[in-house]
């Protein structure tokens, strides 16, 4: 693989040299470096280093990965990346079936590109790749929609770059990180799920939550809030409750920060998850 900077020179009041780092492939395709073992474990540090300022990562989807991080097969979600902490910043990411080097191919389909970034189709070894089309401002997201596939575990693997907007590759900030997604129980075990009838309110909630749903037989019973990333931020309750009606109430979690959350109840290891807003 051979990596190309390329800059872009604007006129007004000021002339300002932009990163716009990309990486080619041999066919002149692009695609990045995310530090997944099908890119050699290499990522954008290869080529930008030297920032000292922390960045900040953020993935999310729309609808919400599961507890532990799990999709729902045959479905398509919008996923965003965002990375704070820098002027700018750029993402390379692939979604792919295995973490060895020889085998890997693309787990579920990229659809569409929505903002900020391009899809970049395979080319032998290298799989489907997101990457951005131009340096995005702090505040903005790199946005695709994605269709999961029908089963199996999906490796995410991703290099975000903060960059401090100067035109050189000294002062980024290179970030690396991987999740692993696993498929939802289906079938049966999502058809009890929904038996328990879970209600929230307020939603979109400021101060207390209060939780209402049903149980058919005295079950383990826990209830969590997770970020659309699928890390839980908190527990609020874990316990054995008996049959029948149920209520749970709750203060909104100090320090939780305004925006979207799903509440995650779990009966007997099934969980029923509804989206929550924090305003």
């Amino acid at each position: 693989m051979k990596k190309k900077i390329r800059y872009l020179l604007i006129s007004g009041s000021a002339l300002l040299l932009l990163i716009s780092a990309t990486i080619r492939h041999a066919n002149g395709s692009i695609s990045g470096y995310t530090g997944s073992p099908i890119d050699g474990n290499v990522d954008c540090s290869n080529c930008h280093s030297g920032g000292s300022a922390p960045a900040t990562v953020s993935i999310s989807a729309m609808p919400a990965f599961g507890p532990g991080n799990t999709y729902t097969p045959n479905t398509t979600y919008t996923i965003s990346e965002s990375v704070s902490g820098y002027s700018h910043f750029g993402v390379d990411l692939e979604m792919v079936s295995s973490q060895s080097s020889s085998s890997t191919t693309d787990a579920g389909t990229f659809v569409a590109a929505v903002s900020n970034c391009r899809i970049t189709p395979p080319f032998n070894p290298y799989p489907t790749n997101i990457t951005h089309t131009a340096p995005i401002p702090a505040g903005q997201s790199a946005v695709f929609t994605w269709k999961s596939p029908a089963s199996g575990a999906v490796y995410l693997y991703t290099c975000a770059l903060g960059a401090n907007f100067d035109g050189l590759q000294t002062g980024d900030k290179s970030v690396p990180s991987a999740m692993v997604l696993t498929p939802a129980p289906q079938g049966v075990q999502s058809d009890e799920a929904s038996k328990v009838n879970l209600n929230i309110f307020p939603n979109p909630a400021d101060l207390e939550i209060h939780l209402r749903y049903t149980l058919e037989r005295k079950s383990d019973v826990s209830v969590s809030i997770y970020d659309l990333s699928g890390k839980m931020v908190k527990e609020l309750m874990n316990a054995s409750l008996d049959q029948g009606e149920q209520r749970f109430d709750s203060s909104v979690p100090a320090g939780l920060s305004k925006g979207i959350y799903t509440v995650n109840l779990t009966v007997d290891g099934i969980p029923a998850i509804r989206k929550l807003v924090i305003r």
